[in-house]
């Protein structure tokens, strides 16, 4: 299984990624390929919180960093592993692009 390709984020989501995207662009010495990865990872990971939390697993349905707690990052390992079954490299782009965005 595949992730999707640009999913759509909720306009409080979208105010947080174009920030980021923002600050990648103006403030980070990082190569296009980087920033375009960074972002990507983070759409995908917003956009599975959206989707998760609108199921009734946390108390907001618009991803915002505060909102995102260590369970959530575990269990969306866990779902990029088991759900989407992506090889370990992958994976671990995605966490390391999230641990960026979260420090």
């Amino acid at each position: 299984m595949k992730r999707m390709a640009q999913p759509e984020l909720s306009p409080i989501s979208e105010l947080a990624f174009t920030r980021y995207e923002q600050r990648l662009r103006v403030e980070e010495d990082l190569s296009a390929v980087t920033i375009r990865n960074y972002l990507s990872d983070l759409r995908q990971f917003a956009a599975w919180c959206e989707t998760s939390w609108q199921q009734g697993r946390e108390d907001t349905s618009s991803f915002t960093p505060e909102a995102v707690t260590t369970p959530t990052l575990i269990e969306y390992r866990t779902y990029l592993q088991q759900v989407l079954q992506l090889k370990p490299i992958s994976v671990n782009r995605s966490l390391v692009s999230l641990k960026r965005y979260f420090a």
